[in-house]
């Protein structure tokens, strides 16, 4: 569970991110990520989340699905309904009843030296700086696309009191 003195960053069920993203808060994620994904606190993946790659996190509460190698220095959760096939490295390791597991699991005050490489990997795709894409359009492409119609550039038309221009 999310500290409540801590921000948290939500995406939602329609975000689709491919690529490396850090996040320096908690976050959850109930769309589908594919890529690094590198986040300081407790990262929540619901259970109509899709993750594929790689997470580097404080901790790892997993409810949907997740083919990926799991660095979590606290703990990992798998909750009933979770889905993951991947290697985990971690502090503490929690498996419920009805969740699902396959891969490798080092767990123990000595697990983040067992995941080294996979660290290491990480880290050197940090040379070009993170990256995110959210789709194959540009963000004006996007807003233009979502702008009403008769409102080419954006702006509403200015009336007088009687409703005229």
């Amino acid at each position: 569970m999310a500290d409540a003195n801590r921000s948290q960053t939500v995406l939602g069920p329609d975000c689709k991110i491919s690529g490396d993203l850090v996040l320096e808060n908690d976050a959850v994620i109930e769309g589908r990520f594919s890529g690094t994904l590198r986040v300081s606190g407790t990262l929540e993946v619901a259970e109509s989340a899709v993750i594929e790659g790689m997470v580097l996190a404080g901790a790892l509460v997993l409810s949907g699905q997740a083919v990926a190698d799991v660095v979590a220095e606290r703990s990992v959760e798998l909750t009933p309904g979770a889905s993951m096939r991947g290697r985990v490295y971690t502090g503490q390791l929690s498996v419920a009843d009805g969740a699902d597991f396959e891969g490798g699991i080092h767990i123990g005050p000595r697990a983040l030296d067992a995941a080294a490489d996979l660290i290491d990997a990480a880290s050197a795709g940090d040379s070009a700086g993170p990256s995110v894409q959210t789709s194959g359009e540009t963000a004006d492409a996007v807003l233009q696309r979502r702008r009403p119609r008769g409102l080419g550039n954006g702006h509403r038309p200015v009336t007088n009191g009687a409703g005229h221009e």
